[in-house]
């Protein structure tokens, strides 16, 4: 919102800077963006919050600024000598439509003199960037941005008839716009037309069959409300937006509709020598609302660790239009005691819904810096969420590894390679109302977003990429229902043991009791798949080479490794005890094994005969990998591993021999396996 500094102080009569006006709206909630000169004026770029239609004017912003100030308003004249001749003589109206169309006033003026504004009118216009018209269009537009009301000024006797119609635009009918556009509007869409045809989309903008020309003698005045929600789709539908449309949108104040016609008509008599008639046609079919907030002295207490007095009280509140209620001889300024006292709300304060909502007003204009704040919290250590310390953990020990932090889309493809789920058979489910025609099912996983950004990044440099996220998936249950819990995918195009390794890295620093056993799925590169469970048989995570149908459909140049566990579940599993091991005086004997085994057979299977053997030196048994290629007959598959031997002294050639000789025996004659060399 732009406001002319010479415009602000007009109705807010002060002598303080641009600077310290624009210092005091924005610790008062206001922001005051920037200051432009323009001329021998001042431009003030204000930010408006949503919820504060009443403040895109300058009425608006003086009242905030007389309230912090204390300076009285000087309200806008509305004052003028009216003809003989009634309004209702010249003009009728009918609202056809009174849900989208529930108020409109009409006032009739004669012997009109349209030409140029005068000087101040101009300035203050250009000042916030409006192009003068002329006197009428420019009086219209200076009461919009006097007091947020839009308004329209139809040539009279370009109407045809003497009844106005608010209505429903009927099927085929077009219009042009005084932009000269047409546009062909839609039975959902207000209009207001005379007797043959419509004459202005009703709170967006008006046609240019009536419009304001140097010819114009009479003028028949609009003032309105409009329903927000009808001006919104009818503006969205055209793409055509105005200054009018952004206000009726946000909702102008119903209480204002008549006083901005008469300030516009008071202007008109003045610049134009126009006269005006009797009475102001005011069709309104608007509930009236009154709301009433009581003060509370102690929430204000509470809330901000201080007192403040009762005058203080009344005279911001009163200064920002509220009033004490039964009391219709308030001038807006009485300043007697508002402890307990009932304060009636202006009908466009429709943000002020509770006691709070005022003990913030009363904050913001006396400044949250100025609180006397009496109030000392007791401040006590908390111990932070579980999960939150192993998000974190895993988050620093993966960048240690040299993985970056991606953030990919939730929303992924129905079908392909997307429509796959390492936690789920079923894949993913297409979401009912998705905006979205392509990715309308949200994601079953996370590796194949990743595995996408490695494609993308693929085309721009051949060194090794490593990406990892932390995100929801919503893999669906057998019966068909949408799961969700927090996951973490890892993906790399190094070599495989690199990403193997971080995944284990987590695993023995978690303190989890898992082991592994081959997996097969459709997203992973047969022989490659491993999945890791807990001693209770509950899936962690998975890990694998991305297979070739991914490669083909992602578009990857090279094979990308990746894996995928369950971040919640992890940190359920997250042992916090310290761990100390004393560093190994003597150094282990490290033996890898290659088994050619039957295709059925686990890994599972293949550690509890090494352990059963009962070495006694056995420190550790390690899992490296399932392989498989044109080598090995189809009903086969090869273990890799290692056993790792140690003893509080130099272990012997012969001991490390012994044992060797006995894994592979035992293997041989219990799994049928062959040593591969």
């Amino acid at each position: 919102m732009k406001i002319s500094l010479d415009w602000l102080t007009s109705l807010c009569p002060t002598t303080l800077s641009a600077r310290e006006i624009a210092d005091l709206l924005t610790k008062a909630g206001t922001e005051v963006e920037h200051i432009e000169q323009v001329a021998d004026d001042f431009c003030l770029h204000v930010e408006i919050t949503s919820n504060r239609p009443d403040c895109y004017c300058h009425l608006g912003i003086a009242r905030e600024l007389s309230a912090i100030t204390g300076t009285p308003l000087k309200m806008p004249g509305v004052e003028y000598d009216t003809a003989k001749f009634p309004v209702t003589d010249r003009v009728r109206v009918s609202i056809m439509d009174r849900v989208n169309g529930p108020r409109y006033t009409a006032q009739y003026l004669s012997k009109v003199k349209v030409k140029e504004s005068p000087e101040w009118m101009r300035k203050r216009l250009e000042t916030i960037g409006v192009t003068p018209v002329n006197s009428v269009v420019d009086i219209t537009n200076y009461v919009l941005f006097e007091v947020g009301q839009p308004l329209h000024a139809f040539d009279a006797e370009a109407l045809c008839g003497k009844t106005i119609f608010v209505r429903a635009a009927e099927a085929g009918e077009k219009m042009q716009a005084i932009n000269h556009r047409e546009y062909d509007l839609k039975s959902d869409m207000l209009v207001i037309a005379d007797e043959k045809r419509p004459v202005a989309i009703a709170g967006v903008m008006g046609g240019a069959l009536t419009e304001i020309s140097t010819d114009t003698s009479t003028i028949l005045l609009e003032s309105a409300y409009f329903n927000p929600e009808s001006v919104r789709r009818t503006s969205k539908v055209l793409g055509l937006t105005s200054d009018s449309s952004f206000r009726f949108e946000r909702g102008v104040d119903p209480a204002g509709i008549v006083s901005a016609s008469r300030r516009a008509a008071h202007l008109m008599v003045q610049l134009c020598e126009a006269e005006v008639s009797e009475g102001i046609i005011d069709e309104n079919y608007l509930d009236s609302i009154e709301r009433s907030i009581r003060w509370d002295s102690e929430l204000y207490e509470r809330t901000m660790g201080a007192e403040v007095d009762a005058r203080t009280v009344a005279r911001i509140l009163l200064g920002l239009g509220l009033k004490f209620k039964n009391d219709s001889t308030n001038s807006g300024r009485n300043h007697s005691g508002s402890s307990g006292r009932t304060f009636e709300i202006p009908s466009f304060r429709r943000d002020l819904e509770r006691p709070i909502d005022l003990v913030e007003e009363v904050a913001r204009v006396i400044g949250f810096d100025e609180v006397d704040d009496r109030l000392r919290l007791p401040v006590f250590s908390s111990k932070r969420e579980k999960f939150l310390n192993v998000s974190e953990i895993v988050r620093s020990k993966l960048i240690a590894c040299g993985y970056h932090e991606a953030i990919t889309d939730s929303f992924a493809l129905e079908t392909g390679v997307d429509g796959k789920s390492l936690w789920s058979e079923r894949g993913t489910k297409k979401l009912r109302g998705s905006q979205q025609k392509e990715r309308s099912s949200l994601r079953g996983g996370i590796a194949q977003s990743l595995l996408r950004v490695i494609a993308s990044n693929q085309g721009h440099t051949d060194e090794a990429i490593s990406f990892f996220e932390a995100a929801s998936v919503f893999p669906t249950s057998e019966d068909g229902k949408v799961g969700e819990f927090i996951a973490l995918s890892a993906v790399a195009t190094s070599d495989y043991r690199e990403i193997k390794g971080a995944l284990e890295m987590l695993l023995e620093i978690s303190g989890a009791k898992v082991r592994v056993e081959d997996f097969s799925h459709q997203l992973i590169k047969q022989g490659t798949g491993i999945r890791v469970v807990t001693d209770d048989d509950v899936r962690l995570a998975y890990f694998g080479t991305a297979s070739a149908e991914v490669r083909k459909e992602i578009d990857l140049r090279s094979d990308a490794h990746f894996f995928e566990l369950d971040l919640e579940l992890l940190a359920n599993l997250w042992d916090f005890k310290l761990r100390h091991r004393d560093f190994f005086r003597f150094p282990a004997a490290v033996r890898d094994f290659s088994v050619i085994v039957d295709s059925r057979l686990d890994w599972r299977e293949i550690e509890s005969s090494v352990r059963g053997i009962g070495l006694p030196h056995l420190a550790e048994i390690e899992f490296i990998e399932v392989y498989r290629d044109k080598r090995i007959p189809d009903d086969k598959k090869q273990f890799t591993f290692s056993v790792t031997l140690r003893a509080e002294r130099t272990l012997a050639g012969d001991e490390i021999s012994d044992s060797q000789g006995l894994i592979i025996r035992t293997l041989e004659e219990k799994h049928g396996a062959t040593i591969r060399s």
